[in-house]
């Protein structure tokens, strides 16, 4: 990706693809992980995928599945778990510009339980093969697709779900852990990514093989967040949201049961007076 070339839209002149803005007039503000995902390459990989995995699932009667699958996770939003300290010192006591994992790591989806992955090095080089360049890694952060409340409920007690209006036209999708797909497999050459229009035929695409016949409605959403024995087996389609966000990027905010001890009750109450200052929904 690093070689690729991108035409400004206003001026009509080349540069690459690292840029967050043409060099030439300085407009747009560009996304590179946006900028990458809507390559011709990359979209029709993507394609080439979504319609091989349509046709494997008529061929064995789950047709309907894959459609009514497809159509939901279209409509799928972005969310992420993180301990209440993390959003204590984000909402309630920082400086209300949404760290990234390079000032504080345990905002990303992480896994811990596997000691022999260096996750200090296994970022930073996964992020350099996800952008095409070491430019910009300090500006990403990290969710998921989900259906409902339950996603990934291990990293943290609390849930937050990203205002789509906020993100859509900076977010990227991926079909899986970056960091643990770089550190398998070197390349991301094989895998797919997506736009946020295309998210639901992305996650359709990877989650065809764990869509059984007859799965109902009710169900997609532990299809489309798979949850394995340990972290680094969970199957979920990240999502790479490019820039800053404050709590205004938040739509809604989840505290779990996990918070309601007494100091921790001291913290969800000045965060969510933090929320309700910027009218932003809590439970």
């Amino acid at each position: 990706m690093s070689n690729e070339q991108l035409t400004c839209r206003y001026c009509k002149n080349t540069f690459p693809n690292s840029r967050t803005n043409c060099p030439h007039c300085a407009l747009p503000q560009l996304f590179p992980n946006v900028s990458n995902a809507e390559s011709p390459k990359e979209k029709q990989k993507l394609e080439d995928s979504f319609l091989r995995k349509q046709r494997e699932c008529a061929a064995d009667g789950r047709r309907n599945e894959f459609d009514r699958f497809h159509a939901a996770a279209s409509n799928s939003h972005a969310q992420f778990a993180c301990p209440l300290l993390k959003l204590h010192r984000e909402i309630a006591a920082g400086t209300d510009i949404f760290e990234t994992y390079y000032q504080l790591e345990e905002l990303r989806l992480r896994a811990t339980a596997q000691p022999d992955l260096d996750w200090d090095k296994l970022r930073p080089q996964a992020e350099i093969e996800l952008l095409g360049s070491h430019q910009n890694i300090e500006r990403l952060h990290y969710a998921c697709l989900s259906l409902d409340w339950e996603s990934l409920v291990s990293y943290g007690d609390c849930l937050v779900r990203l205002d789509e209006s906020k993100i859509s036209h900076r977010a990227s999708c991926f079909q899986g852990n970056t960091a643990v797909l770089f550190f398998l497999k070197g390349s991301f050459a094989s895998l797919l990514r997506s736009t946020w229009e295309d998210r639901g035929k992305i996650a359709v695409t990877i989650a065809a093989n764990r869509l059984p016949g007859g799965a109902l409605d009710t169900e997609f959403a532990k299809i489309l967040v798979a949850l394995g024995k340990d972290p680094v087996d969970d199957e979920f389609i990240e999502v790479h949201v490019f820039g800053t966000m404050t709590v205004r990027t938040f739509a809604e905010v989840k505290f779990l049961a996990s918070c309601g001890g007494r100091r921790e009750s001291v913290y969800r109450d000045a965060i969510i007076e933090k929320l309700d200052q910027a009218n932003i929904q809590h439970a």
